[in-house]
């Protein structure tokens, strides 16, 4: 599934990208599309899924896998949101369960020093701070 996104991602996030009038929502809508597809293969997506005082973008259940995903959007003049985006989704994922899996999406929107999407988009095994496993997807 993983590599179904990226894919998807270098295909049609330009457009999007280049036309939305608000850029935080831009990147989330590329991501629910994608994962539309598989809510409607069988799969159950929670949106802004309440787990304690913060909320966990999306929580996607599909053929008794469960995704944590948290989704974070770097602007210019911000730091790198890595850090805070491991820390943020490994306390989700503690509260799903030593099963669940989990992504960090992390959207950079620094225009002026970007490679082309289809070249910068990529994804790497991390580890979140209580040392779970988890996938930092760069786009």
């Amino acid at each position: 599934m993983l590599e179904a996104f990226l894919d998807f991602w270098r295909k049609n996030a330009d457009i999007l990208l280049d036309v939305a009038d608000y850029p935080e929502a831009a990147p989330h809508l590329v991501m629910h599309a994608f994962l539309l597809r598989v809510e409607n293969g069988g799969g159950r997506m929670d949106r802004e899924y309440a787990l304690g005082t913060r909320r966990l973008d999306l929580c996607l259940r599909a053929r008794g896998t469960v995704l944590g995903i948290e989704m974070k959007v770097w602007h210019p003049r911000q730091s790198d949101p890595l850090k805070e985006g491991l820390a943020q989704l490994d306390r989700y994922l503690a509260k799903l369960g030593p099963e669940a899996l989990g992504w960090l999406v992390i959207f950079d929107r620094h225009r002026k020093r970007l490679a082309p999407l289809e070249k910068r988009t990529e994804a790497r095994k991390a580890r979140a701070p209580s040392g779970r496993r988890v996938v930092v997807v760069r786009a």
